[in-house]
């Protein structure tokens, strides 16, 4: 798969479960370590996931 179907698959299924989540929800995000993530629109959601965190 390429990398943009793949951001693009991506972004779609963003789109579909933050529909399900109001700002300020609190999301625990396991990934070799926990970390809490607060939803604050679906903007920001796609933006964080898709940029690489330094």
């Amino acid at each position: 798969m390429s990398e943009q179907k793949f951001l693009q698959e991506l972004e779609k299924k963003l789109w579909n479960a933050a529909d399900k989540l109001p700002p300020g929800t609190k999301i625990e995000i396991k990934n070799g370590k926990t970390e809490i993530y607060e939803m604050r629109g679906i903007g920001r959601l796609i933006d964080d996931a898709l940029v690489p965190r330094a």
